[in-house]
């Protein structure tokens, strides 16, 4: 289940990671999963862009850049 990208850094997501194993016994794993845009790579990466417009990083140029819709 995709969760562990919703947590900041503030809330401490290795701690939590460790709260979830702690109760496994040794040699147990623990299967977390993560969101990629590797199905939709053009929209994923347009949205990146926005957020980093947002933050005042612009946006790298690149001729294999892919065009994305308004703000």
């Amino acid at each position: 289940m995709p969760l562990l990208h919703f947590v900041s850094d503030e809330y401490g997501p290795y701690y939590l990671v460790n709260e979830l194993l702690a109760p496994l016994p040794f040699g147990s794993f623990l299967m977390l999963s993560h969101v990629t845009g590797d199905f939709d790579a053009a929209s994923w990466l347009c949205g990146l862009w926005r957020r980093m417009a947002r933050a005042g990083r612009g946006r790298p140029a690149s001729k294999h850049s892919p065009r994305c819709p308004g703000p």
